[in-house]
């Protein structure tokens, strides 16, 4: 039987999946870790607002963290679906990670706080991964579920390889009553930081 790859998934579909789940995963994480709030009475609002994020990162960087078993129960499914334990995923991904908080300036009820957030970045160790597999003629030759295992192995691959980089962010807060939170763009600013 002549297999033909219209029918089969491709390297390019296999990552492309598979960094929509590992992105999604991140904003999952990223949401529930930061999402708590920055919660302080405490008159001395830059300390508060220092403190608030040192646990909530703090957390991020722990792969056994309550956000990162949810994410792995949420987005098991679909990271194991292109041969990828999202637990050692997970291991692999925040391996090396960092950060420093650097000035946090306080105006009223506004703050913006200037991160330095060290990590592997995803999109790059995909695309690394993807280009492999592509110059890969081999893969022809393959069925269905042996490019499906060996594109999980090359992103696997190329994830352990990938060195962290350091980003630096800046993330703006607002004070509501005695609750700090960060402010709409902080996603946007963590997700160029870890996902690259």
């Amino acid at each position: 039987m002549q297999k033909t790859l219209e029918k089969m998934p491709t390297t390019k579909t296999l990552a492309t999946k598979a960094l929509r789940a590992l992105a999604l995963s991140a904003i999952l994480v990223m949401g529930l870790v930061m999402g708590m709030g920055l919660i302080g009475c405490a008159a001395n609002n830059e300390q508060v607002i220092r403190d608030g994020l040192t646990e909530s990162l703090d957390e991020f960087k722990d792969p056994t963290s309550e956000p990162w078993q949810e994410m792995v129960d949420v987005q098991g499914g679909q990271l194991e679906s292109v041969g990828i334990d999202p637990s050692e995923l997970v291991s692999t991904w925040i391996d090396g990670f960092d950060y420093s908080i650097g000035a946090v300036t306080v105006t009223g009820d506004t703050a913006t706080v200037e991160l330095s957030i060290t990590c592997k970045q995803l999109s790059p160790a995909i695309t690394a991964a993807t280009d492999a597999l592509m110059a890969d003629e081999s893969i022809a030759e393959l069925s269905s579920d042996e490019v499906t295992q060996k594109t999980g192995e090359a992103i696997m691959d190329a994830l352990r390889a990938a060195q962290p980089e350091t980003t630096a962010v800046t993330i703006e807060c607002e004070k509501v009553g005695n609750l700090w939170t960060e402010g709409a763009s902080a996603e946007n600013a963590y997700m160029s930081a870890i996902v690259g």
